[in-house]
């Protein structure tokens, strides 16, 4: 029998104490804890403005689930990554059924955004294609954009169902409005079905596209959502005006 504490060698084995160094046979050792200092991601200070639309005509029925589910994941994601963040939610139908455009969220936290979503109603419109160039048009006019980019950045997260209809009311082509987006240095994240001139759009200002779904893996949306947030607060920290993959 050794010692435990000075490995000093016992000649006796029922002995209660160490001859040597004294140490107690008898005596529980408290296990010792190490502590470490844990490293803990600093939130970014920089303030991020989203403007989100939503295609509410009947076209979204089928992805009526998937929308609010998506867009909650979205948001959650890049609030784990900063607290500043405003958030302009708008829903859009078909211009031609007279179904403007309509604000649900006014410069909101996530959360009231999150729950905005939840009440969109999603009727009307009259054929496949539909005023998506409008609605982002509209978007971009309505939300009160930082112009300070050091500050604030802005981003675009758009969903969207079937193709869009061209030009928009006001005469402005898909290159139009990707160029009124690069001027205002904000980034576009279209999650929608892959139609041509969406596809067009999103090359023109060098957005980043997600297919749109109505019941996507829990697995795989937080894998996207964690990708998209993660392009959305490196390409503002980096100063980028495309997102950062």
């Amino acid at each position: 029998m050794f010692c435990p504490s000075c490995s000093h060698k016992i000649a006796v084995n029922n002995q209660n104490y160490c001859d040597s160094c004294g140490y107690s046979f008898n005596v529980q050792q408290k296990p010792v804890s190490i502590i470490s200092n844990v490293h803990r991601a600093q939130k970014m200070q920089l303030d991020i403005e989203i403007g989100i639309t939503i295609d509410r005509t009947a076209s979204s029925i089928p992805f009526q689930i998937g929308i609010p589910l998506t867009l909650e994941t979205i948001l959650r994601q890049i609030s784990l990554k900063t607290n500043n963040i405003k958030c302009w939610l708008q829903s859009h139908g078909d211009l031609d059924f007279n179904e403007y455009p309509i604000l649900h969220s006014d410069g909101s936290l996530p959360e009231q955004a999150i729950e905005d979503v939840k009440k969109i109603v999603y009727a009307g419109g009259g054929d496949p294609q539909e005023n998506h160039l409008d609605a982002l048009e509209n978007l971009i006019n309505i939300v009160p954009w930082s112009s300070d980019s050091i500050k604030a950045r802005g981003a675009i997260i758009a969903f969207m169902t079937d193709e869009t209809k061209r030009p928009t009311k006001s005469g402005l082509t898909a290159k139009d409005i990707s160029k009124i987006i690069k001027e205002r240095n904000l980034l576009l994240y279209l999650v929608c079905q892959p139609k041509p001139y969406l596809c067009e759009l999103i090359n023109f200002c060098g957005g980043m596209m997600l297919e749109i779904t109505n019941s996507p893996d829990p697995i795989t949306l937080q894998m996207i959502a964690g990708q998209l947030s993660s392009s959305i607060v490196f390409s503002v920290q980096n100063g980028s005006s495309v997102p950062i993959l």
